[in-house]
C-alpha cells in the first residue's frame, strides 16, 4: 500500500504543512485585471481557511483548482447589465461570492450566510479587497423572503437541486435564475428534483464547464422561469 502524501499514512491533517497550489498561466490570464484581488483572496484561504474551519485539510492544496477555478465557471451566467443584482446563498469562505464580486465589479453583489464567525470571515475579505459593490446579510435564504429579488442567485455546496429550488424560488427576480454549482451527479440531482422544478414553474439546464486546471469539468445548472 502506497503511502499518503505526507509520508505518514494518515493523510493530511489540520494544522499540517502544505505547499500551496499556484496560479498557472492561463489562470492568470482568464481572471485578467481582477487577478491581483483573487489572488489575494485565495492568499487569504492559505493562511487562514483551515483555523477558521472554512476549508478542510485536504482542500488546502487545492484552493485555485478546486475552490477558486471552481467558483468561476459561474461567472458566464452572470447578469451583464451594470447594477443588476446577485445573492449568493450560504456564501461560507465567499465562493463564488466573493470571487464573482472581484471579477465583475459592476454588479450588486450580496452575501448571505447565517453563521457569525463565517459573516465576520467575509466582512474581513471585503475590507481587505476593498470590494464597494458587496452587502453581506447575516441569515440563511429563507429569512430573506420578501425582502427583495435578486436578478442571479447562486449556490456552491449548499444543498441537492431539490432543497434548494425550494430555498431560493421565492428569492428570484422576474426573468431572473438560481446558478448552481455541481459536481458530475448534476443530471442525476436535476432529474430527481423534476417534479420541485415543475411546481416552482422553473427549467433546468447543465452546462458543463471544462476547467482550466483539472481534467475534470464542473457542471452549472442554471434555472430559469418558465411562465
Amino acid at each position: 500500500m502506497s503511502e499518503k502524501p505526507n509520508g505518514t499514512g494518515r493523510g493530511r491533517q489540520v494544522g499540517d504543512p502544505f505547499v500551496p497550489e499556484e496560479p498557472t498561466a492561463p489562470v492568470r490570464e482568464f481572471f485578467g485585471p481582477a487577478f491581483a484581488e483573487v489572488a489575494e483572496f485565495a492568499r487569504m484561504l492559505e493562511e487562514e481557511g483551515e483555523l477558521r474551519g472554512l476549508l478542510g485539510p485536504r482542500d488546502m492544496e487545492r484552493i485555485w483548482s478546486r475552490h477558486i477555478v471552481n467558483s468561476a465557471a459561474v461567472l458566464d451566467f452572470m447578469p451583464r447589465k451594470e447594477g443588476r443584482q446577485v445573492l449568493d446563498v450560504g456564501s461560507g469562505s465567499g465562493l463564488p461570492g466573493i470571487v464573482i464580486a472581484a471579477c465583475r465589479p459592476e454588479l450588486d453583489v450580496h452575501l448571505a450566510e447565517p453563521m457569525a464567525r463565517r459573516v465576520e470571515w467575509l466582512m474581513d475579505v471585503v475590507e481587505d479587497l476593498g470590494l464597494d459593490n458587496v452587502t453581506i446579510h447575516q441569515a440563511r435564504a429563507e429569512e430573506l423572503r420578501g425582502k427583495g429579488k435578486a436578478d442571479v442567485v447562486t449556490a456552491r455546496a449548499v444543498a441537492n437541486m431539490s432543497k434548494l429550488v425550494r430555498m431560493t424560488s421565492k428569492l428570484i427576480a422576474p426573468g431572473g435564475s438560481l446558478v448552481a454549482l455541481k459536481g458530475r451527479r448534476a443530471p442525476i440531482e436535476v432529474d430527481e428534483a423534476s417534479a420541485e422544478l415543475r411546481r416552482h414553474h422553473l427549467r433546468a439546464d447543465i452546462h458543463e464547464v471544462p476547467s482550466i486546471m483539472e481534467e475534470e469539468s464542473t457542471y452549472v445548472v442554471v434555472c430559469t422561469r418558465i411562465k
